[in-house]
């Protein structure tokens, strides 16, 4: 039996989301709530969506961009949850990038339902059907329905009340051109035809930007009429007319120009810029993107020092010089050509020593490799090579393998398009930890890098790719920041 003082809590929390979400928070997640000025505006935001539904008004879907880390995810967890408080009999479907981040929000909704504060409060509200009480779909006794699907999947039979999309598409894939396609693909033919009612049935969909093509950039295309709610992680002279509803600048204005001054204070948005590099800061923390068509690596990233200078800042540090290679066999200039790199990780610093391009048959080039070699320091003992494990790749593999002449290595094979295999090691570059060692190959080097993609060739900046790549995965990555 509810005291006087939990009644009043627990009404007052029926007829207002935010107030809900202040108090079940606690069922859902075991970290301290930090209450911040978007918190309510979003809640409130969500809450006149639901309220248009109820009175069976038409509205335009929803699009929610705001950085990773100010509990995106968990305010739609509990809004479904509220949702479902207000009207039981509602039938929600819940989707994501991946099956088991649906699953993750499906399992968080319905803890809150199930959660002992939320019985004590609502009994007999929303009752469990225990014949369908799963993982990735739930019911309840007033018919009331949750279900689950992820991008690329078909969704099928099931219509809903709500659509709620968290995250279509992750930061991982967002510089592949299929895996963008097909997130937007989900969005604007599978989910739309998910829907219960075409007027009333609304879509909220809530990511980070990504890059300029993701599926909130195709969205924003073909749905003019979108209830856009932006909310960068700073306002800046250009964020600042990104800012929807333009009402939240004056919050920003009350609170230094930043979105949440905890979790998302400057020395933590400095780290971010630095961690993640200028395309992806922009895009996740400022919802900001870059044209994804646009030259990658940028000039200033990149220092020049001469072999002597080199040679200065390497005098205490034990040097061993690495290679990699992406091959091509043949002569004609209409195809890629092989391309050979030399470099060495010192200090943190990727040196690079000469980069190569050009065509040359099969005999050719298991003549020419140890030449390359030979003349960029290869060490017997230490040195390796590493072969990218295409079909032409694996035949020079083999045949360095019989020889033994040289410590050959099979790189990892690449599982991402060379635009998003670039743009995962832009956080590298940017910090401007690759030095070239001057030599004539400079200028072709630098003239693919700085036209990437949209060079002739791409071999050399593949090369370069492949040696930061295998930098990196000594330190584990962040797949996506999903809160």
């Amino acid at each position: 039996m509810l005291s006087r003082l939990e009644t009043a809590y627990a009404e007052r929390a029926r007829r207002n989301f935010y107030e809900f979400f202040k108090s079940f928070w606690e069922t859902i997640e075991a970290v301290e709530l930090k209450l911040n000025w978007h918190l309510q505006l979003l809640c409130d935001e969500l809450q006149q969506v639901y309220l248009t539904w109820e009175r069976k008004e038409s509205q335009p879907d929803v699009l929610i961009n705001c950085p990773f880390g100010v509990s995106k995810s968990t305010i739609l967890q509990l809004f479904e949850a509220w949702v479902t408080l207000r009207s039981p009999s509602v039938r929600i479907l819940g989707t994501s990038y991946a099956a088991k981040i649906s699953i993750k929000n499906a399992g968080k909704a319905r803890a809150c339902l199930k959660s002992l504060k939320f019985q004590q409060w609502y009994p007999g509200r929303v009752v469990f059907n225990r014949e369908n009480d799963g993982k990735t779909e739930f019911e309840n006794l007033a018919l009331g329905k949750y279900m689950t699907a992820s991008t690329g999947g078909a969704a099928t039979g099931q219509h809903a009340d709500f659509i709620f999309n968290d995250d279509p598409l992750s930061a991982r894939d967002a510089h592949s051109k299929p895996k963008r396609e097909a997130a937007n693909d989900f969005l604007g033919e599978t989910l739309s035809s998910r829907k219960t009612d075409k007027a009333r049935t609304v879509t909220v969909t809530v990511m980070q930007r990504l890059v300029s093509e993701d599926p909130s950039g195709h969205l924003l295309s073909k749905k003019p009429n979108l209830n856009h709610i932006c909310l960068p992680a700073e306002l800046t002279e250009e964020t600042r007319k990104l800012v929807k509803p333009q009402a939240a600048v004056a919050f920003y204005e009350a609170h230094d120009n930043l979105l949440d001054p905890v979790r998302l204070n400057r020395e933590v948005l400095r780290n971010y810029k630095v961690e993640l590099g200028p395309y992806a800061y922009a895009a996740q923390v400022l919802q900001n993107p870059a044209d994804s068509s646009a030259g990658i690596f940028k000039k200033n990233w990149f220092q020049t020092i001469t072999w002597e200078e080199f040679q200065r800042l390497t005098a205490d540090q034990e040097v061993v010089w690495h290679f990699d290679a992406d091959t091509a066999l043949t002569a004609d200039t209409a195809n890629d050509p092989t391309a050979l790199l030399a470099t060495c990780y010192v200090d943190n610093t990727l040196f690079v020593r000469e980069s190569y391009a050009g065509w040359l048959e099969y005999e050719d080039l298991l003549n020419y490799i140890p030449k390359f070699l030979q003349r960029n320091g290869y060490d017997p003992v230490k040195s390796q090579l590493h072969l990218e494990p295409k079909a032409n790749g694996k035949s020079v593999f083999q045949s360095f393998s019989k020889r033994g002449n040289v410590n050959v290595v099979e790189a990892p094979a690449p599982t991402t398009d060379k635009v998003a295999r670039a743009h995962d090691v832009v956080p590298f570059c940017a910090s401007k930890r690759v030095v070239f060692i001057d030599g004539s190959y400079i200028h072709s080097m630098q003239a693919e890098l700085f036209a990437f993609p949209n060079a002739a060739h791409d071999d050399r900046v593949d090369t370069l790719t492949q040696r930061i790549a295998r930098i990196q995965a000594a330190k584990p990555q962040r797949e996506n920041y999903v809160y």
